[in-house]
């Protein structure tokens, strides 16, 4: 019996893998015949799998695979023609991730990768490192029979824009343009890792970053609120921003602030409220004891029924006995009265036990009746109007800020009032609907002042990034306006370097065109994190 068993399982395992192999199959053929190459070699291959052994699928698969790889060299030719050799790249690959043993697939990868080199050599000679530098890694990472060949050309390419970039640094640090030379340093030091160009990146990105800092001395007098807001500020730093109390005569601007002595004011306002709570309670019918009366009439009215039952089955039984007397003796033989009055009394005896029974039901009934109220308790609810008392507090001082360029600039100014707020609800307890009090909390004094300064603080410093970014924009301008290409990308620098986190486009681009360096901004954040 197992062995039956066991061949019957081999036999739909069979026939469902011929099954599943026949629909790869046929999807295959018709994503073959639509042109999807790469769908049809999927099913053929699903095909294969199920049946290693099967020439029909491996036919199939060379079949997808030859057309695959002719519409692979027909695109990469096509990128050729275009002026894309990284698309070429990319048609190679993927001809030699789906056929890497044919020779169309050869022919693509030589194809693209020769293309590739030609035009790697060509950005180089144009001193374009960057690209060349990234269409040789792409044959190197996505062609794999040519990556040797390829990262050799690659470490190659790093080691001439190296050589390259050290003799700009050398020319830039003769000019004393040593933004310009930080970014050509930074570049070599990730290019190479040289310890000795990464150490000089870093000083020069001190130095540039010491040069450009854009110093707000601040002073304040009147009240202690002042002395505290100034103390909050000099904490803020964006990028070469820094806010001094040092009467420092390099400073680019002056801020000069004060604020009066923190007011008070506490207002209170009234209003009644309510809670509802229960204020007693009253008798309602009770619905349940409704119910049980009709129960109990029910059952009653089953009773008289069951009663009404043995009556006329009573009835049925005399009349029987008497057309059984009627007709005499009747020796071995069973007349039709006698059977008649058999089923009377047998009707009888079961009506009359159904009568006990709807008897007891009746009593269960009158008993439910009796155990449940026919009334029953129900909560009343009142409303308790009370007082609520408002109290707001608000401190408020008086600012005035006055921030001064020395470039000219007209000055920022702040003349208004710094306040802060807060409010709280209170009422006494309520006995009646057992209520709590509501204590007071407001703020102190102390806390409320601490909010003002934060006030104050936040406006002040919205005033010294607005001045601080009048500079950078400044910056900005007067990189764009410098006649000499190597004059702006050494300021573009210098802009960068003064807030990294905030760039217009324009600096990278600037600085990309003019040195080949593509990711100044990355340079920057990496030096200050090594």
């Amino acid at each position: 019996m197992k062995l039956k068993n066991w061949w019957l399982a081999l036999c739909i395992l069979l026939l469902v893998g011929c099954s599943a192999y026949g629909e790869y199959i046929e999807k295959g053929d018709k994503h073959f015949k639509d042109g999807d190459y790469a769908s049809a070699l999927a099913y053929y291959e699903r095909a294969a799998e199920i049946d290693p052994e099967s020439q029909e699928a491996r036919q199939k698969i060379g079949q997808a695979k030859s057309k695959l790889v002719g519409e692979y060299k027909a695109q990469a030719q096509q990128s050729i023609n275009a002026g894309d050799p990284l698309g070429a790249v990319i048609a190679a690959s993927k001809a030699h991730a789906a056929a890497p043993d044919s020779k169309v697939t050869t022919e693509v990868i030589n194809m693209a990768s020769s293309n590739a080199e030609q035009a790697a050599a060509k950005f180089e000679a144009q001193h374009d490192f960057s690209t060349a530098l990234m269409l040789r890694e792409s044959v190197a990472t996505n062609i794999p029979p040519k990556s040797a060949t390829f990262n050799q050309k690659a470490d190659a390419t790093r080691n001439n824009w190296a050589a390259y970039l050290s003799n700009r640094a050398d020319e830039a640090e003769s000019k004393k343009q040593f933004g310009r030379a930080f970014v050509l340093h930074a570049k070599i030091a990730q290019l190479t890792n040289d310890p000795q160009a990464r150490d000089r990146a870093k000083l020069l990105l001190a130095s540039v970053a010491k040069d450009s800092i854009y110093r707000v001395n601040s002073k304040t007098s009147g009240s202690i609120l002042g002395a505290n807001v100034l103390k909050k500020i000099r904490t803020h730093q964006v990028g070469t921003l820094v806010i001094s109390s040092d009467d420092d005569p390099s400073a680019l601007a002056q801020l000069s602030f004060k604020a009066s002595r923190p007011k008070f004011d506490t207002t209170v306002s009234t209003r009644t409220d309510s809670v509802r709570y229960q204020s007693g309670t009253k008798q309602v019918p009770n619905p349940f004891y409704e119910s049980r009366l009709d129960d109990l009439e029910r059952e009653e009215r089953y009773l008289i029924d069951a009663q009404e039952d043995v009556i006329r089955y009573e009835n049925d039984v005399a009349r029987y006995q008497e057309a059984v007397a009627n007709e005499g003796p009747s020796p071995n033989t069973s007349t039709g009265a006698e059977q008649s009055l058999s089923r009377a009394q047998s009707s009888l005896e079961s009506a009359r036990r159904k009568v006990i029974d709807q008897q007891r039901s009746v009593q269960r009934a009158r008993e439910a009746v009796r155990d449940e109220p026919q009334f029953k308790e129900e909560p009343v609810y009142s409303d308790w109007p009370f007082t609520v008392e408002t109290h707001t507090v608000q401190a408020t001082s008086q600012i005035r800020a006055t921030l001064s360029h020395k470039d000219g600039r007209s000055a920022l100014t702040i003349d208004g009032t710094a306040k802060y707020s807060d409010s709280d609800d209170t009422h006494q307890p309520q006995p009646t609907p057992n209520l709590a009090g509501d204590p007071l909390q407001l703020p102190s004094q102390s806390d409320m002042t601490a909010k003002l300064i934060e006030t104050a603080s936040a406006e002040l410093i919205a005033l010294i990034d607005k001045s601080f970014m009048q500079w950078r924009d400044g910056l900005m301008q007067q990189a764009l306006a410098a006649p000499d290409q190597d004059e702006r990308v050494d300021l573009m620098v210098r802009y960068i370097i003064s807030d990294h986190r905030r760039v217009a486009p324009e600096a990278v681009n600037e600085i990309k065109s003019g040195e080949g360096v593509p990711d100044a901004v990355a340079l920057v954040e990496e030096t200050l994190r090594d």
